[in-house]
């Protein structure tokens, strides 16, 4: 009766170390995806695609949902969401063509930065910065 509780204990413990292990290995998969997540963002600039959606970036990253949840988790935190998050990247990419590029239409603007529509990219940008992208241009103009 010991040996078998003995037996018992030690499949237990096996049983631990498995799931730490497997643990550990899923844990270093969604740090490699973060950082090919980020490089997708900061290098591809993929949040350019006014067509982007949740389940292209799942596909480019070759992860399932749950997976992407977690690298959502890890990159915006448990507050943010991706849509928020794309709409920053993609107004902080609209505020460096509007300083590059001073003549550039706002349509353009818009449409280079990934919105799908100005309706979007008006909305997006007030939010983040307080005003119209026009205030903001005539505010920061070098005129």
């Amino acid at each position: 009766m010991a040996s078998d509780l003995n037996k018992h204990i030690e499949e237990q413990k096996l049983q631990e170390e498995q799931k730490q292990l497997k643990e550990a290995a899923q844990s270093e998969k969604i740090k490699d995806k973060v950082i090919e997540f980020n490089r997708l963002i900061d290098e591809d600039k993929v949040y350019l695609n006014s067509d982007l959606s949740r389940p292209m970036l799942e596909q480019m990253l070759g992860v399932n949902k749950n997976t992407f949840s977690l690298i959502l988790k890890e990159v915006i935190g448990e507050e943010g969401n991706l849509s928020d998050f794309i709409a920053k990247k993609r107004i902080e990419y609209a505020l460096q063509l509007m300083h590059d590029d001073p003549d550039l239409d706002m349509e353009d603007v818009a449409t280079k930065a990934g919105f799908y529509t100005m309706r979007s990219f008006r909305r997006h940008f007030k939010e983040k910065m307080g005003m119209s992208p026009t205030e903001y241009r005539q505010t920061n103009s070098n005129g």
